[in-house]
């Protein structure tokens, strides 16, 4: 017990120090701020890498500027805010309910080339321009809710040359009953070539672990239709394939790259109604694992909680009819909703996990390192549903914990699987044995006068 409650809190520690680590700059306010009052200079070393654009930014509050328009003569509106902040604040909603806003920074570098942004997150819609020129967008930012569209898709990059060594940033910026607002996350400023570095090696991490859990599903799968015995190897494999292809979905969105023609709403669906899957996929395996802590009526009733929340959130509402939300206070509900509906199968599943420690059941070691990962890198989840929080290189992290935890089951497996032969071989020897003496003993005595 002593040992399995050390695995469990190593695996916390894993993810706690690889969260603080590869999320510090987002909570982190000792960084010397780069923006003052609109404009920031930058020095040669401070290219080296990429640098967040923290600092007094000029915000406009409520208008859209036009490239044509002079920004002297919306002075009066200008706010000098540091950049992220709550936008909610500021912004009021329009009649139609949308809230808008032009985000303004001048940059001089040290030499003129070609420069970049790594832009994480603004919600929802968003255009940049940069020396009056529209370098990138996401979805269409306007005050109409006609013309206004949004995209799922909220990380990416944009690159221009500077004129005079300087870059002239423009930032449109529109919401629609969104919480959590504009300029989430800071911007990330560089040159050409450190931008470019910085976002390929987040998609590459992206693509090894994608390809990577849905390789180790479906070699587990392949096992189960060779043998057909082990349903648990069936359940896991499906359960990591739905896993990987929910990484595909997030963060850079490696499937949404290759499948550009898919619809916001659509990129959506697939993110809400492949959760569920993974989840009724995860509670057959440690079902089929343990099956003396099987409770079948509470098994079916999850699979059906879990059945319904897959086709409400993936395929059709009839409730809400795959219509966005017409308020803020509507799309805060839907995300409590689906949370309270999919958390009590986690709950569930660490409550079997207890009672398999408790009575110290056969692998329940390495069984133990995978759901406390995935426990881990749910709460980072449903934190990251509701607040935005970031939990970059985690998933990193609970891939490499599924493999040694399920590369070292396998290795239990074949290891007991050797000695019980190796135990029957013996005995089986000794059986021969004892029954070459009976034979020499009887054909002794039957010669015997």
């Amino acid at each position: 017990m002593k040992k399995n409650i050390l695995i469990i809190v190593s695996i916390i520690m894993l993810f706690v120090i690889v969260f603080l680590i590869g999320n510090w700059q987002y909570f982190s306010n000792n960084q010397p701020k780069i923006i003052h009052k609109g404009v920031g200079k930058l020095e040669e070393e401070q290219l080296l890498k990429p640098v967040k654009l923290e600092g007094e930014w000029a915000f406009y509050p409520n208008v859209l500027i036009s490239l044509g328009e002079n920004f002297d003569s919306y002075q009066h509106k200008r706010l000098n805010l540091n950049v992220p902040f709550n936008w909610q604040a500021y912004v009021e909603p329009n009649e139609e309910g949308l809230s808008v806003g032009t985000y303004h920074v001048s940059i001089e570098v040290p030499s003129d080339g070609f420069y970049g942004l790594y832009i994480r997150t603004i919600r929802q819609a968003s255009r940049v321009f940069i020396n009056g020129v529209e370098v990138g967008a996401k979805g269409n930012p306007s005050t109409v809710l006609s013309a206004y569209a949004s995209e799922n898709d909220d990380k990416y990059t944009v690159f221009s040359p500077s004129v005079n060594k300087k870059l002239d940033i423009v930032i449109h910026v529109a919401n629609y009953n969104y919480p959590q607002a504009g300029i989430v996350y800071p911007i990330e400023f560089g040159t050409m070539k450190a931008i470019q570095k910085h976002y390929h090696w987040k998609l590459v991490l992206d693509i090894v672990v994608s390809i990577g859990h849905m390789i180790v599903g479906a070699i587990y799968v392949f096992t189960f239709l060779q043998n057909r015995k082990r349903k648990e190897e069936l359940f896991f494999g499906l359960f990591t394939i739905s896993l990987g292809f929910y990484m595909s979905f997030i963060n850079q969105k490696v499937f949404f790259l290759l499948f550009t023609d898919l619809s916001t709403v659509n990129q959506l669906r697939l993110q809400l109604g492949i959760i569920p899957l993974a989840l009724l996929a995860l509670t057959f395996f440690i079902n089929a694992m343990y099956p003396q802590l099987l409770e079948r009526k509470i098994l079916y009733t999850l699979a059906i909680l879990l059945g319904i929340v897959f086709v409400m959130y993936g395929i059709y509402n009839p409730f809400t009819k795959n219509e966005r939300a017409s308020s803020e206070f509507e799309m805060i509900m839907r995300k409590i909703i689906y949370i309270s509906v999919t958390a009590p199968v986690i709950f569930y599943n660490i409550w079997i996990l207890i009672k398999v420690m408790l009575k110290r059941l056969e692998a329940v070691r390495y069984v133990l390192i995978v759901i406390t990962a995935i426990s881990c890198y749910s709460i980072l989840l449903i934190c990251n549903f509701l607040f935005g929080t970031p939990f970059d290189y985690t998933e990193f992290l609970l891939f490499l914990l599924i493999l040694f935890g399920f590369a070292s089951l396998l290795n239990y497996r074949a290891n007991q699987a050797f000695l019980k032969i190796a135990a029957l071989s013996e005995e089986l020897l000794e059986h021969n044995q004892m029954k070459n003496e009976f034979l020499l003993k009887t054909s002794h005595e039957l010669r015997a006068p």
